[in-house]
């Protein structure tokens, strides 16, 4: 199912039957704030518990990113703080809940659906599902793709034309049908019908249960016989479950990255003042006295109602992207470069917060400078979005890596990096410790090189100031890859200042 559901194109967006669900984050707006974790040496320190203002709005694309203003409780204990606070919160967001390449507002019979999958425990199941999904794939459906039911409409067709494959051909080295499962004998676990969509294996994402009896998956098995109205309400589910797993996966990787880099907090990138969470009861209350809808009392505790966030420092200024106009810029913006050498200098120094970033063992997916923000006073950059990222330690491969694996290309065959694995050298000799450190260190490396973080600053950058205001940036210092490879498969001490031009 999970090929099938990636080379389907995406679907297109159906009315909605309910209204839709008023975004409570709005400015002016209060919300109450637990303190999880503090992260920060604050002076006094944050209270327990904290009421933010929303100032404005900065971003309601993935997650909700709020400036805010901070009121400690008691009234008192500490001054005012400004502060961005980042939510990740399902419900709120433009693209993250995007279908078809258009936005899908939350309804009151989303939320139903949500409510009654966590209550009957099949929320867990489906997570599990996923999870060992990302384990054996490296992927995990998109929460769009949860929502297309095609692969349903599908399903009858594929088992019919299994079973007239099976009349005609009397061959079954490559699979046997074990009640309405299949299982492969080869090692991609799937024959090549798979490739196509056909001959699905289905389990806890949503339709025939394991060994042929529908009562004993309990995850997302649609009945024998489902109903239009059943099977919508199931998409309508597993398309919030997937969301709540989409923010919980950012939120974690945004904290491990903060940590990550708690060296360059307040260089960098902002420094992370506390990890919270929205006061429900209150949030509800709010939602019930302006609408008539409310969390139930029975989940208001469910950590799959739970609404995480992080507070980080305001960093006064606008995106390194907003900054190349020199119209409808913020009132917190600086005033723009106006010369190719000036320009250059900014964006070289956007090219260096990222390479201090890979430093840590860390390679930014959403690279953009969108995501870097230029202090107004100082033209200081700070990378703010670390939601999606790699970490070193997650690139790891052993010798069991399939050849045909991304990263495994990027690795192994990208820039001649010849090692076979983690464990031996190309002799077949098991390495020791500190070469194993250092192959994996070099494989990191090797893969940042395909990625090439900095160059993507530069390029956009370059690109768009050359078409929009016609300055060429003079060539941009970046990482020499293949240096740093050399010096750590030899055991030297790499150089991390020098930088090759580019041409």
């Amino acid at each position: 199912m999970l090929l099938t559901i990636l080379a389907r194109p995406r679907p297109q967006v159906p009315p909605w039957a309910t209204p839709e669900i008023p975004n409570p984050y709005q400015p002016a707006a209060s919300l109450s704030l637990q303190v999880i974790r503090r992260t920060s040496d604050l002076d006094p320190p944050l209270p327990d518990s904290i009421t933010a203002v929303i100032y404005q709005v900065l971003g309601m694309t993935m997650s909700p990113v709020l400036r805010v203003l901070l009121l400690p409780h008691p009234a008192g204990a500490c001054p005012p703080i400004p502060a961005v606070l980042k939510l990740y919160d399902r419900r709120f967001g433009t693209c993250q809940r995007d279908v078809g390449y258009v936005h899908r507002p939350l309804t009151e019979e989303d939320e139903e659906a949500f409510w009654d999958f966590v209550r009957s425990g099949r929320m867990e199941l489906l997570l599990e599902e996923l999870d060992k999904q990302e384990r054996e794939t490296r992927y995990w459906p998109k929460p769009w793709q949860m929502s297309d039911d095609s692969d349903d409409e599908d399903e009858d067709e594929n088992e019919d034309e299994e079973v007239e494959e099976e009349e005609d051909d009397g061959d079954h080295s490559k699979h046997k049908i074990d009640g309405d499962n299949a299982k492969y004998d080869d090692d991609s676990h799937h024959d090549k019908r798979n490739d196509h969509g056909d001959h699905k294996e289905q389990d806890k994402l949503g339709n025939d249960s394991k060994g042929g009896n529908p009562d004993d998956s309990g995850a997302n098995d649609k009945p024998l016989q489902e109903s239009p109205e059943q099977r919508e309400t199931r998409k309508r589910a597993q398309y919030e479950a997937s969301l709540w797993r989409a923010c919980d996966v950012d939120f974690r990787i945004e904290i491990k990255a903060y940590d990550r880099l708690r060296d360059l907090q307040g260089q960098c990138i902002p420094r992370l003042l506390a990890h919270v969470r929205v006061d429900l009861r209150k949030l509800a209350k709010d939602l019930a006295d302006s609408q008539g809808f409310a969390i139930p009392d029975d989940l208001i505790d469910s950590p799959y109602c739970e609404i995480r966030g992080v507070l980080m420092e305001y960093i006064p200024g606008c995106s390194l992207y907003e900054l190349r106009a020199s119209s409808s810029l913020p009132a917190t913006a600086p005033r723009p470069p106006e010369d190719a050498e000036s320009w250059t200098s900014l964006v070289q120094r956007a090219c260096d917060v990222v390479y201090e970033i890979n430093k840590h063992g860390i390679i930014l997916n959403d690279c953009q400078p969108r995501n870097l923000v230029v202090r107004r006073h100082d033209y200081k950059p700070f990378m703010v979005d670390l939601a999606r990222c790699t970490f070193k330690e997650e690139l790891e491969l052993d010798d069991s890596d399939d050849e045909d694996d991304d990263i495994g290309e990027g690795i192994n065959n990208k820039h001649g990096n010849d090692d076979d694995g983690e464990g031996h050298d190309e002799k077949g000799k098991p390495l020791d410790e500190e070469e194993a450190r250092r192959a994996r260190e070099a494989k990191f490396w090797d893969v940042l090189w395909t990625w090439r973080n900095t160059e993507e600053i530069g390029n956009i950058m370059k690109m768009q100031l050359k078409r929009e205001k016609g300055i060429e940036l003079k060539p941009l210092r970046h990482p020499d890859y293949a240096k740093i490879i050399q010096d750590i498969k030899d055991g030297v001490e790499v150089c991390w200042h020098e930088r090759i031009q580019e041409r």
